[in-house]
């Protein structure tokens, strides 16, 4: 006589029962995986504006405010780091302490703080010197120097 064990304990039977479950879950619950998610992307949309206006609301270098998709949360280099993305959809006292230490900045503020040596002066400056090497260089080689 057969129990409901069976299934379990027979590899086969239960490879088969766990197809059909699952092709079953898939069926039923699409439209809540969806729901969910559009609740999650909503949620973690609302989370980023109160952290926002928690920090002040607009850039702290250049004072940008006009669209919060711009805004961007750095961590200083002494601050424990916990990725912000990470918990935009959790409780808000958990992304309070997760971005206490944080910056708000712009993109563009952001940038410039972590690629200095990418500044234009900079550039130009290297720009001019490997002209200049690749200009010194010719004049050897067409002497017969190099």
């Amino acid at each position: 006589m057969g129990t409901d064990y069976d299934r379990f304990r027979n590899p086969e039977k239960r490879r088969i029962y766990k197809h059909r479950y699952n092709k079953w879950y898939k069926q039923t619950h699409t439209e809540d995986r969806e729901k969910v998610r559009e609740r999650t992307k909503r949620l973690r949309a609302r989370h980023k504006m109160m952290a926002i206006k928690f920090l002040g609301g607009k850039c702290e270098k250049c004072g940008y405010e006009k669209n919060c998709a711009a805004l961007v949360f750095h961590h200083p280099d002494n601050v424990k780091k916990e990725p912000v993305n990470s918990v935009m959809g959790c409780k808000w006292e958990h992304i309070k302490e997760a971005i206490r230490y944080c910056n708000l900045l712009c993109a563009n503020c952001h940038r410039e703080l972590h690629h200095p040596e990418l500044d234009m002066d900079n550039v130009k400056n290297e720009i001019k010197q490997e002209k200049l090497n690749q200009t010194v260089q010719f004049v050897l080689k067409t002497l017969g120097i190099l």
